[in-house]
Formats: structure tokens, sequence, C-alpha cells
């Protein structure tokens, strides 16, 4: 077909005395074609049920990943701060490049920030 999809009801779905009527439809992708399907009776019903078993496609466990962060459960903020404070920011002001400025910056603050508050891998 077009859409490369399979009938799977190919009994009648509907019967009467006087007739026998495929009213129901159930399209699978032609990949699909031998999954177990078919119509069963309901009582005191002319229309029939129809059903089709499919089979969930389990999707593998994603690997574990590791993620690093950083730990303030032992964390004694007023030590951090004590040493923010005695940290020489002023040095920063020898700089006339804004990129060493900020390189600076940077390792002074994750000196202090990596004593106070390790990074963990979790």
């Amino acid at each position: 077909s077009e859409y490369q999809l399979t009938q799977t009801i190919t009994e009648s779905t509907r019967v009467t005395a006087n007739s026998r009527t495929l009213i129901d439809h159930c399209y699978v992708t032609s990949s699909m074609a031998s999954v177990p399907s078919g119509v069963r009776s309901l009582a005191g019903s002319d229309h029939y049920m129809i059903y089709i078993t499919l089979q969930s496609v389990r999707k593998s466990a994603k690997a574990a990943t590791i993620k690093q962060v950083r730990s303030f459960k032992k964390c004694n903020v007023d030590n951090l701060l004590n040493d923010m404070v005695k940290t020489p920011w002023d040095v920063i002001d020898t700089f006339d490049d804004a990129d060493d400025k900020w390189g600076y910056w940077k390792a002074l603050f994750f000196d202090v920030i990596d004593r106070h508050v390790p990074i963990v891998k979790m």
C-alpha cells in the first residue's frame, strides 16, 4: 500500500442473521504484520470486539552518568567568608588586560572555594 500499512483484522466484526461485515479496522506497519490479532464474539451483541497484541519495546537503560558538584555539607560559611576577606583582591588592579584580571580573579576565587566547598563526584 502507499503508506506501507497492513490491515490485521480480516474476519467480520458485525454479524447478523442476514449479513457479515468487516466494519472495524486495525492497521499496522508492514514490519508488524505478523502480530497476533483477531475478533472475539461478545454475548448479546452483533458487533464483535477486535484485539491486537503488541510487544512493547523496552528502551535500554542509560549508562550511569557521573556528575561533579560542590558539596556544602561540611562548609563553614564563617571561615569561607573570612578567607574571602583575606584574599588579596587588590592585586587585580595591577593588570591592564581584562582577560588577565578575569583570570587572576577566578584563580583567587576558586582557590578559596576549593578549600571550603570541595567538588565531589555523584
